[in-house]
């Protein structure tokens, strides 16, 4: 499909899936990790709300982290 839309085969384009599952595993984590650690008497609700509050900066770290790597990794060149 993508070159048909006139974007240029990469050897990226068959690991980036991947990549994007692993960061969505590795963010679940760190929610379920948040979740786990919130008092169990509050509504889920609040519940919620401090799982956000408590894992948003390791998520924000962790993403921007991967987003940094990709961009040096794309910019590498490797010799085949």
């Amino acid at each position: 499909l993508m070159l048909y839309a006139g974007i240029p085969f990469q050897s990226l384009v068959l690991v980036l899936p991947f990549l994007l599952i692993g960061i969505g595993i590795d963010n679940a984590y760190v929610m379920t990790a948040g979740f786990d650690r919130s008092d169990k008497s509050l509504p889920i609700e609040e519940r919620m709300y401090e799982t956000g509050f408590s894992s948003g900066m390791s998520i924000t770290v962790t993403t921007l982290t991967n987003v940094v790597a990709l961009l040096f990794g794309s910019m590498t060149k490797i010799q085949a």
